[in-house]
């Protein structure tokens, strides 16, 4: 799914989204919660909690990072 910034505001329920059964049973788990905002005005802007869960070999069963919005718009632009 895709959401615009106004849609990942404090506000967004994400309970609305809908989940896989099966997400239990994946290697990968990758959630996006937390927005936080960053500055004010002009030079604002809101960063999310990606937390990761894998049992993917080579990397750490579980991790966390803050990326801009705009990470998520270049991530989409190069997946597309």
């Amino acid at each position: 799914f895709c959401l615009a910034p106004s849609q990942l505001s404090s506000t967004f329920d994400i309970s609305s989204i809908p989940v896989d059964e099966d997400d239990a049973n994946k290697d990968l788990y990758v959630k996006v919660s937390d927005p936080e905002q960053v500055g004010e005005g002009v030079s604002g802007y809101v960063t999310y909690l990606v937390s990761v869960e894998t049992a993917l070999p080579g990397f750490e069963p579980k991790f966390q990072v803050r990326r801009r919005f705009a990470d998520f718009q270049w991530l989409h632009t190069e997946l597309v």
